[in-house]
């Protein structure tokens, strides 16, 4: 390849990269900055990356049930933008980079028209879960994209362990941003790594799976040690701990549905896994080629994952690079195969019906997004009334299962570590419950707007014997707490 051909190539992945995030990141993008579009995941993100960027610690100061790595990448956009706009820089180098692998795997089968179309059309159906963008998945892709790059070189050249080993090293690191965000989106990749080394020790290998192993440490240590060290420095460990670990097992066990809602989208969030199981199962049976079984793994174990969550959108998008995966596969399986021929046609006419379908209806959604934002009241601007309409303090105000929105929209400091979707979070882990209410009991802040069944949720013993109720406006309720209960808020 030139260096002029190549130069283009990566300018318009770079474009492509450009494009997606400004369309589909709605909580991050320019695009969308003045519209009332209130958001959950990413609002709580941008809230500890901005305090972090001050001076504030994670989990001791500012909770979540996500790892720090998310944490980090938008205290990273703080820095650099001083707002929230460098964290959609930081997507777009994500995004890139994860193009830039798919690209490299497909291309290992297919010519540079060719393995850029399919990148364009892969890119285009990772909208179908993007989920509004700043998401711990989308800045996971890079990693499990990379790894699987190397993995699918040394399936066609074994004998070069090299790519094995450099395979073992991003696993590693995928591993360890995982568990420093959500454990369970690197499932796939650690399941095939460990069959991988399985193989490799039933061969008598066992020079080669220990260096793989090894590898494998090291590309974790490369993220792990540093971050534990930090936290132990600032006597946050056992709070990192339980925030990142311990809360999302109990987190983990309630999620699990064990059913399915509506078919016809877990097949279409979930398309890639049921893809690369239907090629590899295909491919094995008429080639008998190994590297079919660690693609039916790949996929097979994310998808049950998948059928045990929640099963939200953005889950989907750790199993992005099975799709690239797939097509190579699938052009693997040689043409005079009976009715081989047949068969890729069929496969490649669902895939872009899927992908055509799944674009479709997400973009259709985000309209709806947007055009109801346009109408409905701005929520920004209903906490403001309210804030001036009884001159709250807001250094010393809690948002009962809010968002974590209004806080980053209002350059708010929560008063208390635990500070969005509180009965979310019980109704998940009901030993979050004490913490909440000690925090609270500790703080004594001033004012409380709460939303939802505050008649059944933990807190209404300790608002009626602490506050006294102020207002009821649409469906917050305002309380303030009792003189003689009035104490400092920690931090202001």
């Amino acid at each position: 390849m030139s260096k002029n051909r190549n130069f283009y190539i990566q300018l318009f992945l770079l474009s492509l990269s450009i494009i997606f995030v400004l369309f589909f990141s709605w909580t991050t993008s320019p695009l969308y900055s003045e519209l009332p579009l209130e958001y959950y995941d990413s609002a709580v993100y941008k809230v500890i990356g901005k305090f972090w960027a001050e001076g504030f610690v994670p989990y001791k100061d500012f909770w979540d049930q996500k790892g720090p790595f998310i944490h980090f990448l938008n205290l990273i956009g703080y820095l650099i933008t001083k707002t929230g706009l460098g964290i959609f820089y930081i997507q777009v180098i994500s995004l890139y980079v994860t193009l830039v692998a798919n690209y490299r795997i497909i291309h290992l089968s297919c010519n540079e028209k060719v393995s850029l179309l399919f990148t364009t059309l892969i890119a285009c159906s990772l909208s179908i879960n993007y989920d509004g963008g700043n998401m711990v998945e989308e800045f996971l892709l890079p990693f499990i994209s990379i790894a699987y790059y190397f993995l699918c070189r040394y399936f066609f050249t074994p004998t070069n362990t090299s790519n094995l080993l450099k395979f073992c090293f991003f696993a590693g690191l995928s591993f360890a941003v995982s568990l420093t965000t959500r454990l369970t989106n690197a499932l796939g990749i650690c399941a095939c790594e460990g069959v991988i080394l399985l193989y490799l020790l039933f061969r008598h290998e066992m020079r080669l799976m220990l260096k793989g192993f090894v590898y494998s440490i090291v590309g974790a240590f490369i993220i792990l040690l540093p971050t534990f060290a930090y936290f132990l420095y600032y006597d946050a460990l056992d709070d990192l701990w339980y925030g990142m670990f311990q809360y999302n097992i109990e987190y983990a066990n309630t999620s699990s549905t064990t059913e399915i809602k509506s078919l016809s989208k877990f097949f279409i969030l979930y398309f890639n896994c049921f893809l690369l199981i239907i090629i590899s199962i295909y491919g094995f049976f008429v080639t008998r080629r190994k590297y079919y079984i660690l693609g039916l793994i790949s996929a097979l174990v994310p998808l049950l994952w998948f059928y045990e969550s929640f099963q939200f959108a953005h889950y989907g998008m750790i199993v992005f690079p099975l799709l690239a995966i797939s097509i190579i596969y699938l052009h693997h399986i040689p043409e005079n195969i009976s009715a081989a021929k047949y068969i890729r046609r069929g496969l490649i006419a669902v895939i872009l019906s899927v992908i055509l379908y799944g674009v479709i209806f997400r973009i259709y959604q985000q309209y709806q997004t947007i055009a109801s934002a346009n109408k409905q009241n701005n929520i920004e601007i209903f906490y403001n009334k309210l804030f001036n309409d009884y001159s709250i303090n807001k250094k010393s105000v809690l948002l009962y299962n809010g968002s974590g929105y209004i806080y980053m929209k209002g350059n708010i400091k929560p008063p208390i570590r635990f500070f969005f979707l509180h009965d979310f979070l019980i109704h998940n882990g009901k030993s979050i419950e004490k913490k909440i209410l000690t925090d609270l009991e500790k703080v004594k802040v001033e004012w409380i707007i709460a939303t939802g069944d505050i008649q059944s949720s933990i807190i209404k013993e300790y608002v009626d014997i602490n506050y006294k109720k102020v207002c009821t406006r649409n469906s917050c309720v305002l309380y303030k707490l009792k003189k003689s209960n009035h104490s400092n808020p920690i931090n202001n």
